[in-house]
Formats: structure tokens, sequence, C-alpha cells
């Protein structure tokens, strides 16, 4: 990494890009401005993985990227050595040919990619999940093995990709005596795009780990990546009746854990440890405080976008 830091240094310096470098487990900000857009690139460095998102003008950025083709002999990124390196490159966007996917008997068409994360245990991972279900897993650094699983059989009896995940999650746990984080991408229609899957899976991943949870899907990013386009100005305004509210942390954790079990009033009370009636209580008092009835599917609707409002704070632009 000392190598990588060296380099970046002098390139980012000289065109006034700013960069955050993702290599193995260690990642590194060069520069302080990392609002609006960014452009994302994979190279390879020393046969694992490099992953640089860039801020910044968009001619400086592409002219960035060609210089770390050249630095990097990017070309060799694009030779496939077995089925594992083709893999990788293909969940990476570096190159996807069909016939190398005929040769090495892919069969999938639509398919998935969900990203785990579980420290150090990327080998063990990559070993155990063909095993545990009928799918292809690649290693991409030492913490994060990518799951490839097709999207086209009835074989397994799922209700959703995050109910899988949350399953796969304690499978992991019980087999490897690791806990995981997933993320989980949205299938795609052929296997030539699951490069899409795979950084979707990435951007969930990253906001599971904020948000403290086991497993999330881009599904559940989109609203949050919406709202995160507001000024603060915007923001404020939406928020402010809300605010009576948001600072109770009692009605705040008793409204979450409502919507997180569906509604279910008997579910809920019993993760908070509380009667049935008491929750009822607290649902009134939100909806005298608030004008808001989590009972009703349209305003629990409406809370849950406030809750993800209030979240995306650090991240509303200016």
């Amino acid at each position: 990494m000392k190598e990588l830091k060296k380099l970046f240094t002098v390139y980012l310096d000289t065109l006034e890009v700013c960069s955050k470098v993702t290599y193995k487990s260690e990642t590194i900000l060069f520069g302080k401005n990392f609002n609006g857009n960014f452009l994302e690139f994979n190279f390879l460095y020393k046969g694992d993985n490099c992953r640089v998102a860039l801020f910044g003008d968009a001619k400086k950025t592409d002219a960035l990227i060609e210089t770390l083709k050249v630095s990097f002999n990017y070309a060799d990124s694009l030779i496939i050595k077995d089925k594992q390196d083709f893999l990788l490159k293909a969940v990476l966007g570096f190159a996807c040919d069909k016939k190398e996917k005929d040769k090495y008997e892919i069969d999938y068409t639509s398919c998935v990619a969900i990203s785990v994360y579980s420290k150090g245990v990327s080998k063990e991972l990559a070993s155990f999940l063909p095993i545990y279900s009928s799918c292809l897993a690649v290693e991409i650094s030492q913490d994060i093995c990518v799951l490839i699983k097709g999207t086209n059989s009835d074989k397994e009896d799922y209700l959703s990709l995050s109910k899988f995940a949350k399953i796969l999650s304690r499978a992991i746990e019980e087999e490897l005596g690791k806990p995981s984080v997933i993320g989980v991408g949205n299938p795609v229609d052929n296997f030539e795009d699951i490069n899409v899957s795979y950084e979707q899976s990435l951007q969930a991943l990253e906001f599971a780990k904020k948000n403290n949870r086991i497993v999330y899907s881009f599904l559940e990013v989109l609203p949050q990546k919406m709202l995160a386009s507001l000024s603060i100005k915007e923001r404020n305004n939406f928020l402010k009746p809300f605010n009576l509210l948001l600072k109770n942390k009692e009605l705040m954790d008793t409204a979450k854990e409502f919507l997180n079990n569906d509604l279910n009033v008997n579910l809920a009370s019993l993760k908070l440890f509380i009667h049935r009636n008491t929750l009822i209580y607290r649902l009134n008092k939100i909806e005298k405080l608030v004008g808001l009835d989590l009972r009703n599917f349209n305003d629990a609707v409406t809370f849950r976008l406030i809750c993800l409002l209030d979240e995306t704070k650090g991240d509303i632009n200016e």
C-alpha cells in the first residue's frame, strides 16, 4: 500500500483529483472534497483488486484513469488464466466474453451478485458458499467474497433475496463462527452484466455497515440516495414537523421495531419486551404528537422516509 500511496499522491496532486483508494482491507483518502459525482475504476495490483473512486473534473478523472492503465499494466487484467480468474474479472467488469463463459460451462442467464463481508475469512467463504447454496463464489479481498447466484430457478423456495441473505448469514456464523454483513444487488438478465449487480451489492454492503444491519439490499439504498440529493434547507423543512418525535428515543425505538416486524403488534411487543397494550399506547402517543398512525400503511411509509431522511443528514448536499 505504501507504493500505491506514493504513486497516487503524485498523480492526484498533479491533476487535482480527490480519490478513495481501497486495496485489500485498507482504504486511504486523498483530498477533502468528496461531494458530487464520482467515477469508480478497478485494476489488479500484484494479483489483488484495487478499487478507486475518483472525485473531480470529468476530463481530469478520465486522464487519471488512462495514466493508471499504463502504470499498473491494465492489459494484464484482460488475460484470463482459469475459471476463477474469469469469474473475478467478470465481477470486476474487466472482461466477460461469451466464449469464455461457454468454455467454463457457466450456464447462468438471469443472476445476482451478493457481497459477503466477514473479517479475514474470504477463503473459507469461497469454499463454504457453493456447498451451502447452488452458486459460484469469488474472493475479492481478504474480507469480501461475492456469491453469484442464478435467479431463474424454482428449486429454492425463498420469498426474496434479502430473506435468503439473512438465512445465509446465520449459516455462516454457525459454520465458520464469524459474524457477517451482506449486501444484495439487483438481479440482471444476463451473466455478462454481473458487474452491474456486483457494484450495487457493494453499495448495499456499505449502507449495511453504516446502519449496523446484517443484510441490506440495493432496493433499500435507492430511497436513501434519492433523499441525499436534497439540500440542507429542504431536509430541515421536511423534518421540522417531526423533531419532537425524532428526539424521543423511546418512541422512535418503538416505532422502528413496529415497522421492522411488518406492523405486527404482537411480534413487536415481544421484541421490545413490553406488553402489547404498552405498545398500542405508544403508537397512539406518536399519532397525537405528529399525526401519523403507524398502523396505517401510508403513514408507516411516511415515517420510514422521515427516518431515512434523518439518517442521511450527513450526506445531504450543501
